[in-house]
């Protein structure tokens, strides 16, 4: 796919991100390792330009320029701001600002369906927090090039901006849509609850809280559920304005059915 199909007025840094996305949008298991084994570049020198603290050799321009087909003005675009660290041409701000903000409404759980987008986000809230990849990574155990890939994909959504080696929040809380069948929505939940998984044979019950209880009831009722358990997560939500917070936490709800549906034919 030309990636000007995708989109053709991002800036070389988001050009790199971009073509990220559409791959791993097609095949969620994609990483960020065999991206970088496509460019023909180490996955610590994607890391780095990723980060902003290289660039391209002309070499590896023109390279990466032909592997992912870009317009003669796509590859200006990069060129110029890749490898010879030019600045932003300001006068197409308000045309970037639309476009993201799109991008945010139409893509945004494919770009950060994977757990680690939202505690990035909200690791902005710790007291202590840092806008470094390393830091980031430890905290959430995660690789430090998640950690880059992360930073850079919430940035180039408005939802948060880096100053002073902070992570500022720029945009409202952001939820999880539902209702619709969505690959995205439904990989986003899987990994939560892996991670519950994991919490329950890891952290000891001092740090977690596991309960579930059955019901029988009937699938009519559910809208009556789902509004239940909205005017709960709106009650839990109240300890996020703790100014002293330390960690973040999941909170996780499902509600399913344990029996097989009866056949009454």
């Amino acid at each position: 796919m030309n990636l000007g199909e995708i989109n053709a007025d991002l800036d070389g840094k988001s050009l790199l991100i971009d073509a990220f996305a559409s791959r791993k949008s097609r095949n969620p298991n994609y990483s960020l390792r065999a991206f970088a084994k496509f460019l023909g570049i180490s996955k610590t020198a994607l890391s780095a330009v990723l980060s902003g603290r290289r660039r391209f050799s002309r070499k590896a321009v023109e390279t990466i320029s032909r592997k992912l087909m870009l317009s003669p003005a796509q590859k200006n675009i990069f060129s110029k701001q890749m490898q010879d660290a030019r600045t932003n041409n300001h006068d197409n701000t308000d045309q970037v600002d639309v476009r993201e903000y799109l991008l945010l409404q139409e893509d945004r759980f494919k770009l950060i369906s994977d757990w680690f987008y939202m505690g990035v986000l909200l690791l902005a809230q710790l007291p202590d927090h840092k806008a470094d990849a390393k830091w980031i990574a430890d905290r959430l155990g995660i690789s430090e090039i998640e950690a880059h890939s992360a930073l850079g994909v919430l940035a180039r959504l408005g939802l948060i901006d880096i100053r002073a080696g902070r992570i500022v929040r720029t945009s409202p809380a952001v939820s999880v849509p539902g209702g619709k069948p969505s690959e995205s929505i439904r990989k986003y939940h899987r990994q939560n609850l892996r991670k519950a998984e994991i919490a329950l044979d890891e952290e000891p019950v001092s740090r977690r809280i596991f309960n579930s209880i059955c019901i029988p009831t009937r699938p009519e009722r559910l809208k009556e559920a789902a509004r239940i358990m909205d005017e709960f997560q709106e009650k839990m939500s109240a300890l996020a304005s703790d100014d002293r917070a330390t960690d973040i936490y999941t909170l996780a709800i499902q509600f399913f059915p344990i029996t097989k549906q009866e056949n009454k034919t």
